[in-house]
């Protein structure tokens, strides 16, 4: 699996950030979805319970955004890295792995609608029902669909360039850390 696939989710929800920030700060004031901290790395953030309206909208809204599909790929790529990881050292394994897989495939496709469900949850921790219903408008229109056809494409070229901007941000940080440092008589 690639890096991206794992990336394409969180790079999604960034990009429709991205979007909304212009357009919610040119609207009126209207009733806002709990504040959520900033979680530290590998903690849950708490979901407050939703109205069915609500949580209906959210659902739609994963939906309209794309992150539905993302996570549809995410199974068939992990079923794909176990058969290769287990046949890579048990060749003798191939059909029995392949008939194991298709047999469990039915089983295992039911579990995107688990992460679709807790996206929604997300939302509704984030975004108010009318905020979710407001966005579902523009993923509908035209250039809503347009950019979520465009996604895998923008995504793509995104990933590497975050990647590449890191690495020579991360130099460029040194470099003044160490010209600092060495002002104060440090040599790094």
């Amino acid at each position: 699996m690639t890096r991206s696939r794992f990336f394409r989710p969180a790079l999604g929800l960034f990009a429709l950030a991205l979007v909304a920030l212009p357009a919610r700060a040119q609207q009126p004031a209207t009733p806002v979805a709990p504040q959520l901290t900033q979680p530290q790395a590998g903690a849950r953030i708490p979901i407050p319970n939703a109205t069915p309206a609500h949580f209906a909208a959210a659902r739609e809204l994963v939906a309209s955004t794309g992150l539905a599909s993302s996570f549809m790929q995410v199974i068939p790529s992990l079923m794909g890295q176990i058969n290769s990881t287990v046949t890579a050292t048990r060749p003798e394994l191939v059909a029995p792995m392949k008939a194991t897989l298709d047999a469990l495939g039915p089983e295992f496709g039911k579990l995107p609608e688990e992460m679709f469900d807790r996206a929604a949850r997300i939302y509704t921790a984030v975004m108010t029902e009318q905020e979710c219903k407001d966005a579902l408008v523009f993923f509908k229109s035209p250039v809503g669909q347009k950019f979520v056809q465009e996604q895998p494409t923008i995504i793509g070229n995104l990933s590497p360039a975050i990647q590449a901007w890191s690495k020579d941000m991360s130099v460029k940080m040194f470099q003044r850390v160490r010209e600092e440092l060495k002002k104060k008589g440090f040599d790094i």
